[in-house]
């Protein structure tokens, strides 16, 4: 498993982890878990029982034949003065697969070529929301190229403010032509990594300047970034209306390769209100499991 599976993987489990995080939360607040509120309510109450017996059946049965509709996300991949790629222009290119143990999460794969370059993606998208752009580029020309790849992910429903972040970039550089030179640079003025709230730039990654070069030994691959690459903030961020995305532009030198894996994730922070609500629901659950 190379650097671009095994950080995609682990972008992948960080997502899925967020379930069972809000589970354990609520577990260590005294509260039932959802399958034992609904035995208990069942217990209590045949009607209840009929109705939810008779609700679960409808919708399994809209389940069945309901279609899973990929997101509307706007890829770019382009060079500056050169050619481009945009989703918007080839909307049944690539593959696009529903994640067999996520909900909403959609994985959307592909690859392009022409002269100027070559480029693999895999995306990782879902609305509520978090996006993984993981791609692979190589300069297919003789001279030094600016590239820029480009997500944007439509978001539904909004996350009101304040919310949670957290994003993260990682990668390695390749001599891909053997000539035993290699180096990969940020773009004067701009950040390789910018994480985008509602088509606005909200926070950067490996700001200007920021480079890596091979070590002179042809055909040599070197990770980064070697400083910080990720940011997480547990509160008080903006939230979100409509869309979130990712812009990575960065330099590359002639017949050589950049991989890179760039996440970005925000998450609804519940209201101190109802962090009360639910503390005290804990304390009223535990004095009823003592008092038995």
């Amino acid at each position: 498993m190379n650097l671009f599976q095994k950080t995609r993987k682990t972008a992948l489990a960080r997502r899925a982890g967020r379930a069972t995080l809000k589970m354990d939360k609520r577990v260590g607040l005294g509260l039932p878990a959802p399958a034992e509120l609904r035995e208990r309510e069942t217990m209590r109450s045949p009607r209840l029982f009929v109705a939810a017996f008779a609700g679960t059946a409808a919708l399994c049965a809209s389940s069945a034949f309901a279609t899973p509709v990929p997101p509307n996300v706007n890829f770019v991949i382009s060079q500056a003065g050169g050619p481009s790629w945009d989703f918007a222009n080839y909307p049944n290119f690539g593959t696009w697969s529903p994640d067999s143990s996520t909900q909403n999460l959609w994985h959307y794969t592909g690859a392009w070529t022409n002269s100027s370059w070559t480029c693999n993606w895999a995306l990782d998208l879902d609305a509520d929301p978090f996006v993984s752009n993981s791609f692979a580029i190589t300069n297919n020309t003789g001279v030094v190229q600016t590239y820029s790849v480009n997500v944007t992910l439509p978001v539904f429903p909004a996350v009101p403010s304040p919310s949670a972040t957290f994003g993260s970039v990682s990668g390695s550089l390749g001599d891909t032509n053997n000539n035993g030179f290699a180096q990969w640079a940020t773009v004067p003025g701009s950040a390789f990594y910018t994480a985008i709230i509602d088509g606005v730039p909200y926070q950067p990654l490996l700001p200007d300047p920021s480079s890596v070069t091979t070590p002179g030994i042809p055909g040599a691959t070197v990770p980064f970034p070697l400083g910080p690459n990720f940011f997480s903030f547990p509160g008080g961020q903006p939230g979100v209306v409509t869309s979130i995305g990712i812009t990575n532009t960065f330099t590359l030198t002639p017949g050589d390769s950049v991989t890179f894996v760039s996440t970005f994730r925000v998450d609804p922070v519940p209201a101190p209100a109802v962090g009360s609500l639910l503390g005290l629901g804990g304390l009223v659950a535990l004095r009823r499991r003592r008092a038995r």
